[in-house]
């Protein structure tokens, strides 16, 4: 009995393994068809006013602070 339970689970990892591994192959496969180059991050514009955002979001994190608690 135990033994039969051994060979189903052993069954069913070498099924699962076989699945990810199709899996990824057509996962890499596709990302050759479909990929596209990667586009860069988008960057902030150069005119930003860090020092009122740090404001903004200290604020932001104040209000929220006080209002947990």
């Amino acid at each position: 009995m135990i033994v039969e339970g051994l060979k189903l689970m052993l069954a069913g990892m070498f099924v699962v393994y076989i699945f990810l591994t199709a899996l990824l192959v057509m996962i890499k496969i596709s990302e050759r068809f479909f990929g596209g180059e990667e586009q860069p991050a988008p960057r902030a514009p150069s005119g930003t006013d860090t020092g009122r955002v740090a404001a903004v979001i200290s604020a932001a994190v104040s209000l929220h602070m006080s209002q947990k608690g």
